[in-house]
């Protein structure tokens, strides 16, 4: 009697230690989904700072033999050449040089130094307001840039900015043998999820976050073609 209570036991013992020592199978399921994404593309991908053009009508050959009080005709617009909309701006910059091409600030006329005047470089631009008007440009006076008020669409353009280049009457012997450079600059942001918030001062944030919520807008000029010509 006491012999099989014994074996009971172990037996029940031994199952005990099967069982905890074991691996437990069951049902199991799994599910795995891969979205794809891609970022916005622009025109050049090996340059991290394509996805905007400056586009315009110039004749290069006007532009090589310039007199005081004369002016030429230079119109600029930037183009779009990203993947997304985008708000857009440019600033300008006279460079000053001398007879063999190197970039000077000051000439020595007659045994009298002169400094060059960028202000003598007048630039006659046009869309210009101060209220934020879509299709304008604002000069803001933090940066001396001028924002374009307005989403510009994949491959749309700008209106016009600038209009002519006119060297002024002002302008006395110290400029004879000269040349100078109107260099301009255009730069462009995603026009969405408030990116402009970081790029543009307070004075231009109330016209870019108006339009953010709006459609982009086309634009007005007809559009200028690519390059001198």
């Amino acid at each position: 009697m006491n012999k099989k209570k014994t074996a009971a036991i172990l037996i029940t013992g031994a199952l005990a230690i099967s069982i905890i020592g074991g691996t437990f199978a069951g049902f199991t399921a799994s599910d795995s989904v891969t979205n794809p994404f891609s970022t916005g593309i622009t025109d050049d991908s090996n340059n991290p700072n394509s996805g905007v053009k400056v586009q315009e009508e110039f004749k290069l050959e006007d532009a090589k033999t310039i007199t005081p009080g004369t002016e030429i005709n230079k119109d600029v617009q930037s183009k779009n050449t990203s993947s997304y909309d985008e708000f857009i701006r440019v600033d300008f910059k006279i460079v000053w040089k001398d007879a063999t091409g190197t970039e000077v600030t000051k000439v020595t006329v007659g045994g009298t130094e002169y400094t060059l005047d960028n202000k003598l470089v007048e630039l006659k631009t046009k869309n210009i307001s101060t209220d934020g008007t879509q299709g304008t440009w604002v000069l803001d006076s933090t940066d001396d840039k001028y924002y374009y008020i307005g989403k510009v669409a994949t491959g749309s353009y700008t209106n016009t900015l600038l209009d002519s280049v006119k060297l002024s009457p002002l302008a006395g012997n110290e400029y004879k043998n000269l040349k100078f450079d109107v260099v301009v600059t255009a730069e462009a942001i995603q026009a969405s999820n408030g990116a402009y918030k970081d790029w543009a001062s307070d004075n231009i944030k109330i016209y870019l976050g108006a339009e953010e919520a709006k459609s982009t807008f086309a634009p007005t000029d007809v559009a200028e073609p690519n390059g001198s010509n």
